[in-house]
């Protein structure tokens, strides 16, 4: 079902010059390839450092696992969670205050006082 395209090319004359022959490849694409390439195993798995039995956070900095009874510190103002290597730095998420610092933080209501 190949056509062929014949392309004439002419001079400012009017003269034709050459004439070129292509074969035009037809649409072989095909419904059936298209389902099969959806349907492929598709593998975007990545190895993840961290223990699923062990409650942790997340150092907001790095986006490792922060496991319990380990070193962390926080941003008093939004308490957002790093490694203690990020201390005494800005605050990557609120930009306002220093990680590790001791004070009161944002208190919006009373029962926070308590």
């Amino acid at each position: 079902m190949s056509a062929l395209l014949v392309v004439q090319f002419v001079d400012l004359h009017g003269n034709f010059l050459t004439q070129l022959a292509i074969n035009r490849v037809p649409n072989t694409y095909d419904v059936s390839q298209q389902k099969a390439s959806l349907t492929k195993s598709v593998n975007d798995q990545q190895k993840l450092n961290y223990d699923e039995h062990n409650p942790f956070t997340v150092c907001s900095q790095t986006f490792v696992p922060l496991y319990r009874g380990k070193a962390c510190v926080k941003c008093p103002f939004c308490s957002a969670t790093y490694a203690p290597q990020f201390s005494s730095t800005l605050c990557q998420i609120c930009n306002v205050a220093e990680i590790g610092k001791d004070c009161a933080g944002l208190k919006i209501s009373a029962a926070q006082f308590k």
